[in-house]
């Protein structure tokens, strides 16, 4: 990952952060018994697979404590901690790649500098990620625009200015291949579950089958008659049902929207 590298993070074995974390891990763990859960924090990954979002965080706040100057000042466990956190990283600078050829290099700063930033809250992996989200939009000068502006930021002829507004990406991507990296980025943001994506790829795709647009104010056409009558059918459920999962999980998105500081307008 070309987040990682920009960290020295590319190669867990052979980082100095990291080697420094494992030489000092015993001693951090008999400090905070919320570290304790391993021998080597290289395992964290493994051990993280089949926890719950909570049993991780209680791990993640030992660590960002640790790693802040207004903590432990540990520049070693900042170290881990971002490494556990390069793979919502590596999907935002995904996702803001079309901002700037150097956006590698802008995600990794930011995610060390809010490592390295502790405020003592929930939700680590969720805050950091979209903190450092904030924080890479300041760095290129540029604000959220709810109208999706088309200016590109590679035209040479416009006017140059402070404050940018996101261009549209430039991208072949395919929609739903661009949807689906959003709504992972959610999960890995502990905003929406699997199941949640999986119900608004459906609704997504039964809306661009049907040409819906619009159906209710910020609800793109998702929560359409038909729409939900479609899913509904091929999921066994009313479209009662349907639309009330859908609705939570669309305002679970806007929230998480507004917290990170970009505006949405469907």
């Amino acid at each position: 990952m070309r987040v990682a590298a920009q960290l020295g993070l590319d190669d867990p074995h052979t980082s100095t952060l990291l080697s420094k974390a494992r030489a000092r891990w015993a001693s951090w763990a008999e400090a905070d018994t919320r570290l304790a859960v391993c021998g080597d924090p290289l395992q964290l990954p493994d051990i993280f697979t089949g926890w719950s979002p909570a049993q991780k965080d209680e791990v993640l706040q030992a660590l960002s404590w640790l790693a802040s100057p207004k903590g432990g000042d540990q520049v070693a466990a900042a170290g881990v901690l971002s490494w556990l956190l390069i793979p919502g990283a590596a999907r935002l600078a995904v996702t803001l790649a079309h901002l700037s050829r150097r956006i590698d290099e802008v995600v990794a700063a930011q995610l060390w500098i809010e490592a390295r930033s502790w405020n003592g809250g929930p939700k680590v992996a969720a805050n950091v990620l979209m903190r450092a989200r904030g924080g890479v939009l300041r760095d290129l000068g540029i604000r959220d625009d709810p109208a999706w502006s088309h200016t590109s930021l590679w035209d040479t002829q416009a006017p140059e200015s402070p404050v940018q507004t996101i261009p549209a990406p430039v991208t072949d991507r395919p929609a739903e291949l661009v949807l689906r990296d959003v709504l992972q980025e959610a999960i890995h943001s502990e905003v929406i579950t699997g199941d949640q994506r999986d119900l608004l790829l459906h609704l997504a795709r039964a809306a661009d089958a049907q040409g819906v647009r619009r159906a209710g104010r910020g609800n793109a056409g998702l929560l359409a008659e038909q729409v939900l009558v479609d899913v509904g059918r091929g999921h066994g459920m009313h479209r009662s049902s349907v639309r009330r999962h859908a609705a939570r999980s669309l305002g679970l998105l806007r929230e998480h929207a507004r917290q990170t500081g970009f505006a949405v307008s469907a």
